[in-house]
């Protein structure tokens, strides 16, 4: 997985995080959300590769499936459906969306998580 990949599910797992309401995990087998739609903001994506360097400024709306979601690894949860690239160096576009988004798993102990990891699928950029 690149670098790009990689910093696109951080990002996007630090706000479902901040989205989660209070921490908790009912009996542990399912999360609970205060929004159903999430917007991310990145500041700087860098893409690397045989091409050269390209930085992006990044804009990502999420929307959840539900707002309960149980806690199954590889479950989708919901989709990203707007993508917008502002590039400062290079070019670059968002070649499809919808991508899914998918729950990994969690970090921390109940009833503070301290992260959650999230999979973005059917990532295409050129």
């Amino acid at each position: 997985m690149n670098i790009a990949k990689k910093l696109v599910i951080a990002a996007l797992a630090a706000v479902i995080l901040l989205a989660l309401t209070g921490g908790t995990a009912a009996a542990l087998r399912s999360l609970s959300w205060s929004k159903r739609e999430i917007s991310l903001l990145a500041r700087e994506l860098t893409f690397t590769g045989g091409f050269g360097r390209v930085i992006c400024d990044v804009a990502l709306n999420t929307t959840l499936n539900q707002l309960r979601n149980a806690k199954r690894e590889g479950a989708v949860i919901g989709r990203a459906a707007y993508v917008f690239l502002r590039c400062r160096e290079g070019t670059a576009a968002v070649l499809n969306t919808p991508w899914n988004v998918k729950y990994k798993s969690i970090g921390g102990t109940l009833p503070r998580i301290s992260s959650i990891t999230d999979q973005l699928e059917r990532i295409q950029f050129l």
